[in-house]
């Protein structure tokens, strides 16, 4: 049996919220791209601005996710999950208070994926001393 200090829990935990809040951003980003009638920011957007949002969500895909593939630049990952689920968050009370038809479970769902993933790998960056001698 193996030991474990729980920082593989951790690492498996950090990933699963990344999963998650990637899955997010990738299938509303196609639903945009597509027009498909599902708009998690507002109401009836127009066309334009649906694709805009969709182009947006997919660079924020790939900027979450670029420190997985090249062990660079989770600072900025980081902090482009936290400053995205803080505009979420804000953008969810505003529509709760002007009564508006959106949702508020579709603005703070992702909005909580998006400050869990941030604030895990805050907290995994915290943790990892940086690298010797380089």
């Amino acid at each position: 049996m193996v030991a474990n200090d729980g920082q593989g829990v951790f690492e498996i935990m950090v990933v699963m919220v990344h999963i998650a809040f990637i899955a997010f951003l990738l299938g509303s980003a196609l639903s945009n791209l597509f027009r498909l009638p599902w708009f998690v920011y507002g109401e009836e957007p127009s066309p334009a601005f649906q694709r805009w949002t969709g182009a947006g969500e997919l660079g924020l895909a790939v900027v979450i996710s670029l420190p997985y593939f090249w062990q660079a630049g989770a600072p900025a990952a980081v902090l482009v999950a936290l400053a995205y689920g803080a505009a979420l968050g804000v953008l969810a009370l505003w529509h709760w208070r002007k009564d508006h038809a959106v949702r508020l479970s579709s603005l703070v769902t992702p909005a909580a994926i998006a400050l869990a993933f941030g604030m895990l790998a805050l907290a995994g960056l915290a943790a990892d001393p940086p690298p010797a001698g380089a």
